[in-house]
């Protein structure tokens, strides 16, 4: 048996990702749960951070896998002397929210915008998302496996069960987000709600009604689908107008499986991206700094809407510590402080004021508030989703991803360009058939490639698959496009991991 979650890591391949566990759903067995819950709860007891906790909520997305999940989880909950409360099946945000506004742990089942056949585990504390630190101390805690729960081949018996869902975790946070935005902030708007497999599509509806807006249910799936937001499939961008031509929609909105990223779309039925739907979002919110990783959109500079622009790496638990130091440096001046990941999911250290109306710090990814909040500045304004967008800049993000690459490799092959010479920018061009010559190399998340043009071509491994992610920036939606299916095609013809 592996003495530590370190080595229970090395024995399994099960580590952490961008932002919690991530791994096929056959390798998070009962054992290797139940380590991972009873090692973070050990952690927090260590740290003081359960003197006063009695209950930890845990809950999960709509992959079949994770019912299963969520009782071996449950299991080393009861057995570290507290008391686990079915949060059932809601966003992440609502889970997070419930944690950090009741001062306790929680652990959410999800594999996100992964595939079906993946899952994985997202901790919280009772002050925020689990961070590195978090994840360091994890690697050091003992691994218990106890024999009134465990035989010794590491299966479990005598498991907990779940009991009734507590419904009031998931209604505190849509309660948070409907006080704060304008009451019937989108009456007369129609907009569909395509509900697939996010566990974010009750509360989208109960919150667009409570808006004033028309709803129409589209797309609701009871077999799971995974949906990526930063690669969404050709079935949706066709679906999309055709789903608003139909049932003459203002708009669609929808989120991935655990509701932290938006999907939000306009009466002509094209897919906004994620950072430009973050950029309306923290305008709307009357922010100052934002706080955003470097695959975010050039716009949100070009447009000086904000007088911090903060740059980070992609993973999330970098973007969480970057928007606490910003918060930390705005202080209890009028600064206000948003964060949002290039896919969208929107972060809030400080309380934030509109029409009198406070909305309370989440420092967690939600994909359901930015969403919201573009619709009411489009309302608000008198214009169209599409007519908002435009006040950004044309400079568009666009992203694909190829399978098989590992972190390992990726990194040996940022290691070849580090350099940045002449030679290096030579090859890099050469290697992916780039249409204009490479002007700089910059390695500080990957391999991020300016060219002569202006357009930018970005690498990077995935923190959670053996995924190869493509970005590209260019000046037109169009161009983005045509520079990224480019790229993807020349890089899977050049480069086998």
């Amino acid at each position: 048996m592996p003495h530590s979650i370190a080595d229970l890591m090395h024995r399994t391949g099960v580590g952490f990702g961008n932002g919690g566990i991530r791994a096929p759903a056959t390798e998070l067995g009962d054992a290797v749960v139940y380590a991972f819950t009873h090692a973070f709860l050990d952690h927090l007891r260590q740290a003081g951070h359960l003197d006063r906790v009695r209950q930890v909520p845990v809950g999960g997305d709509l992959r079949p896998s994770s019912t299963a999940i969520m009782r071996a989880a449950a299991a080393a909950i009861a057995d570290s002397g507290l008391f686990p409360v079915n949060a059932g099946r809601l966003p992440a945000p609502a889970l997070a929210w419930y944690a950090l506004h009741h001062h306790v742990p929680a652990v959410l089942v999800t594999g996100s915008h992964m595939s079906g056949e993946s899952n994985g585990l997202k901790f919280f504390r009772p002050d925020g998302d689990a961070g590195r630190a978090d994840e360091t101390a994890l690697r050091r805690q003992p691994v218990v496996l106890p024999s009134h729960r465990f035989d010794q081949q590491a299966r479990m018996h005598g498991g907990v069960p779940l009991g009734e869902t507590d419904r009031t975790i998931e209604s505190g946070w849509r309660e948070r987000l409907k006080t704060f935005l304008r009451p019937e902030g989108l009456t007369g708007w129609k907009v569909g709600v395509v509900e697939q497999s996010t566990t974010a599509r009750e509360p989208l509806v109960a919150l667009l009604e409570a808006l004033g807006t028309g709803v129409t249910r589209l797309g609701r799936r009871e077999t799971f689908l995974a949906l990526d937001t930063e690669d969404l499939p050709s079935a949706w961008e066709e679906a999309g107008p055709l789903w608003v031509r139909k049932h003459g929609l203002d708009a669609l909105i929808s989120a991935d499986a655990d509701g932290d990223r938006p999907l939000l779309a306009t009466a002509e039925g094209t897919w906004l991206r994620g950072d430009r739907i973050g950029a309306l979002a923290a305008r709307e919110l009357g922010a100052s700094t934002v706080v955003t990783p470097v695959t975010s959109t050039a716009a949100i500079e070009a447009s000086e809407w904000f007088e911090v622009v903060h740059r980070t790496r992609v993973p999330s638990p970098e973007l969480g510590a970057a928007l606490h130091q910003e918060a930390a440096r705005a202080g209890r001046g009028d600064d206000a402080v948003v964060g949002f990941a290039a896919h969208g999911g929107l972060l809030t250290a400080s309380p934030l004021a509109m029409e009198g109306r406070t909305l309370p710090p989440l420092p967690s990814r939600d994909g359901v508030l930015p969403a919201l909040l573009a619709l009411q500045a489009a309302a608000r304004r008198g214009c169209s989703l599409a007519a908002l967008d435009r006040e950004l800049p044309d400079r568009h993000t666009d992203s694909t991803k190829l399978t098989g690459f590992t972190r390992e490799w990726v990194a040996e092959l940022a290691e070849d360009f580090k350099s940045g010479s002449a030679e290096a920018r030579q090859q890099l061009g050469a290697a992916l058939d780039l249409p204009a010559p490479v002007t700089a190399i910059d390695t500080y998340d990957g391999i991020r490639a300016t060219l002569g043009d202006g357009s930018v071509v970005h690498l990077r491994a995935s923190g959670n698959a053996r995924v190869l992610r493509i970005y590209v920036e260019a000046d037109s939606r169009e161009a983005a496009r045509e520079l990224r299916d480019a790229v993807a095609a020349r890089a899977a013809a050049t480069w086998s991991a």
